[in-house]
């Protein structure tokens, strides 16, 4: 489902099962945080299981959210020089048309305020869809919330 990485230093993903292949493991959040296996609701992207919050196949819930807190103290130097990037990667889809999965990091410093945001990534057809984003980390960043969604559509009635 997703990765965050450092692309000044090549770090690789920092999230800790990012594609729900080790159920829910490593991820905080509301609403049902599921490990679904493939086929069970949807097709995984890749491997044999998907990641899905908000109950997707059943306890829908209107908005589900999960997030990652990833500490960047072992880049710190690259980071406070100024050259250090993120790059924010995702493969997305909605369920049945009915919602609208999002991810975004979050850039915070040590003592917890936040000082600045990636732009909210979504897709929102049926099908999995890369989204990707490349940014500067500001200096003095020390920590990095990496978020997912998923927002019901409003029915019609």
């Amino acid at each position: 489902m997703g990765q965050c990485k450092i692309t000044e230093v090549k770090s690789g993903n920092l999230l800790l099962n990012g594609d729900g292949e080790s159920g829910a493991n490593a991820w905080s959040g509301t609403g049902p945080i599921e490990a679904l296996s493939s086929g069970e609701c949807q097709s995984a992207h890749n491997g044999s299981h998907l990641l899905a919050v908000g109950g997707i196949c059943s306890n829908e819930t209107s908005l589900g959210q999960v997030y990652q807190s990833i500490d960047l103290s072992a880049y710190q130097a690259s980071i406070n020089s100024g050259s250090a990037k993120s790059e924010l990667k995702g493969w997305l889809r909605n369920y049945n048309g009915k919602d609208i999965p999002s991810i975004w990091v979050d850039f915070f410093i040590l003592q917890g305020d936040k000082i600045s945001q990636s732009s909210v990534l979504q897709h929102q057809t049926s099908t999995w869809t890369e989204v990707l984003q490349t940014l500067d980390i500001a200096v003095n960043t020390a920590y990095a919330n990496f978020i997912f969604t998923r927002t019901e559509k409003i029915r019609k009635r």
